[in-house]
């Protein structure tokens, strides 16, 4: 299993469109947290996701694109 992090600045954007972003990035199956190796679990700054799944790169950015366009901003 891939493990991804990425990273969606939305440019212009306030507290709210952020809000929206956490929801649809969850819809689209990333986290906010990552887990270390001993277990403890760690909140990600805003704008970071976690990942792990069997998906390609390709796929991990289409959907990180498409809940950043749900946002309606840049």
């Amino acid at each position: 299993m891939a493990k991804f992090t990425v990273r969606v600045e939305l440019h212009a954007a306030d507290e709210d469109d952020y809000e929206n972003l956490h929801s649809a990035m969850e819809n689209q199956g990333f986290s906010r947290t990552i887990a270390s190796n001993d277990g403890v679990t760690y909140h990600l700054p805003t704008a970071e996701y976690n990942l792990e799944n069997d998906w390609d790169r390709d796929k991990v950015l289409g959907r990180a694109n498409k809940a950043a366009e749900s946002t309606g901003r840049s």
